[in-house]
């Protein structure tokens, strides 16, 4: 009867810490991997892999002071994008490629007629057709179909603008001017490439290659193919 009683108390006793809780000690929750985790002390670690390793500041705490507010992270994972997203992204050595495979809805002014423009190639170049770039500027050149969508046979063009324009990253923009003073430089860059200027017609509902030249600043990184006017 004294052991019965005796086994009985003990599972009791189970019973009880089970619904109560463990009492400190008896049984501690498996931190996640990457988190990070205050000791008593104040002492922070990050866990990985069954382990605790000792995040140790140093410098001046001055030097906080001087910096801007950036991303929280609670987690490794969170301070590895943080830290991602504070690094400046690489210069690109050939903005004229971000171009590429851009499509719109263009026309040169409102109330003219409106063509679809798809970037097929593009090129980065100081000297096209033995014409090099004023200044420190650069040449973009841009291959596109360009398909008439008016019901009238018309050029991508009116009063000498080309009915495509592009802007840059801080939203500066650069036309291809056909008709003043880049109009033998426009002639010149077809002919080389056995295409029609701006200038030639499209029939309606007809898609026709055609290539055009900006002379764009030295510093764009990413480029956007824009309508001169509103469609």
């Amino acid at each position: 009867m004294y052991r019965r009683l005796v086994a009985l108390s003990g599972w009791l006793i189970v019973g009880v810490l089970l619904l109560s809780g463990a009492p400190e000690g008896w049984a501690q929750p498996t931190p996640t991997d990457g988190v990070f985790v205050r000791g008593p002390d104040g002492t922070v670690y990050a866990v990985s892999r069954g382990s605790r390793i000792r995040l140790a500041p140093s410098g001046d705490a001055n030097l906080l002071n001087g910096l801007q507010d950036g991303p929280t992270a609670a987690t490794v994972d969170e301070l590895n994008a943080a830290v991602a997203s504070l690094v400046p992204p690489p210069a690109i050595s050939n903005p004229a490629e971000t171009l590429i495979g851009q499509s719109a809805r263009v026309c040169a002014g409102l109330g003219e007629p409106a063509f679809q423009a798809e970037v097929t190639g593009a090129d980065w170049q100081k000297t096209v057709a033995n014409r090099p770039a004023t200044g420190n500027s650069m040449y973009v050149i841009i291959f596109l179909n360009m398909t008439n969508l008016s019901s009238a046979e018309t050029a991508p063009y009116r009063g000498g603008s080309a009915s495509v324009a592009l802007t840059d990253e801080r939203g500066r923009r650069f036309d291809g001017d056909v008709g003043g003073a880049l109009f033998g430089f426009q002639n010149d860059l077809a002919a080389a490439n056995g295409l029609m200027t701006f200038i030639a017609q499209i029939r309606p509902g007809v898609a026709e290659p055609r290539v055009i030249g900006f002379e764009v600043a030295p510093d764009v990184q990413r480029l956007t193919l824009v309508s001169p006017g509103q469609c």
